[in-house]
């Protein structure tokens, strides 16, 4: 009998020292995934002002190099459709860093919520993997009891 209720034991004992660590592990897993997502968010959000530097200054030089088409052309610059042609490029230029910021944000702000449920999950299987374990080994204590109980 006494045997038996050992190798109950040590069996509870495994089996609840696994549970518990199945759930830390979990939780450390999770809390990696949140970690890498907000680098990813991050980096998102600098490559995005660095894209809008790059973008202005793409813009600038198309602008100069319709300025000087058109002066080489003779065409005059600050008036008519010459005007409004620069107008309508810069137009274009803002409307474009404009659409990649609001995308960017966007992605960048589904990352970071992506890496909250993250924490949240990290938390709710610690717990799990506590729970499994404390009910393991209470379990194993109710069959103990029980089966000296019946001798």
């Amino acid at each position: 009998m006494g045997a038996e209720v050992a190798v109950l034991a040590v069996g509870a004992g495994i089996s609840a020292y696994s549970q518990y660590e199945q759930g830390r592990l979990q939780a450390r897993a999770a809390r990696q995934d949140a970690k890498f997502k907000r680098a990813q968010a991050k980096e998102m959000r600098e490559r995005m002002y660095l894209e809008e530097l790059n973008l202005k200054e793409q813009g600038e030089e198309f602008k100069a190099s319709q300025t000087a088409a058109y002066a080489a052309g003779g065409v005059e610059l600050g008036t008519g459709a010459t005007l409004i042609a620069l107008e309508d490029t810069n137009a274009k230029i803002a409307k474009k860093i404009t659409d990649m910021k609001r995308d960017t944000m966007f992605r960048a702000n589904q990352l970071e919520m992506g890496a909250s449920i993250s924490m949240q999950q990290s938390g709710q299987y610690a717990q799990a993997g506590t729970l499994g374990a404390t009910g393991t080994l209470l379990q194993a204590g109710a069959t103990a009891v029980s089966k000296s109980s019946t001798n």
